[in-house]
């Protein structure tokens, strides 16, 4: 082959496949942090429904209780 043969072509494919490496590991770090986020994020919904589900029990109880006493007086009048 002219002008340096196997390694002109090794140089040439390595030096034109590089770029497109960059940009593959670019993509791979931008999953990551995407990925990353969404667990957070799932985190923070569970989290907050777990909270909400307990205020709701809370407030159940309270109703009930208040209207077993309202109940109790209603008989005792």
């Amino acid at each position: 082959m002219i002008g340096g043969g196997l390694v002109a072509l090794q140089t040439t494919a390595v030096s034109t496949g590089l770029p497109f490496a960059i940009v593959l590991l670019l993509i791979i770090y931008a999953l990551y942090i995407g990925f990353s986020q969404k667990l957070y994020v799932e985190d923070a919904v569970k989290c907050s429904l777990k909270q909400v589900e307990e205020e709701h029990r809370l407030a159940v109880a309270i109703e009930i209780a208040s209207s077993d006493d309202e109940e109790c007086e209603a008989k005792e009048i």
